[in-house]
């Protein structure tokens, strides 16, 4: 895929999606109608405290995630 070619890292499917290993991290690849980013899981050492300060700035929060600029950002 294309990302694989921008990163030159080999991809790896898994279940119903493709990933690419980084190093640290991982890149996961859903299915979907156009090929876009929308959205990041994020490793934090406090999420609540995280959510806490989302919500102070009005910001999205859900699920355990914060949404910024169109963006999902799920907490880990």
């Amino acid at each position: 895929g294309r990302w694989s070619q921008v990163l030159d890292l080999p991809v790896r499917r898994a279940a119903d999606r493709v990933e690419i290993a980084l190093d640290p991290g991982l890149l996961r690849f859903a299915p979907g109608p156009t090929a876009q980013v929308t959205g990041y899981e994020i490793a934090v050492a406090d999420p609540a405290r995280v959510l806490d300060a989302a919500r102070a700035r009005r910001l999205p929060v859900a699920d355990g995630a914060v949404t910024i600029a169109g963006t999902r950002l799920a907490l880990v």
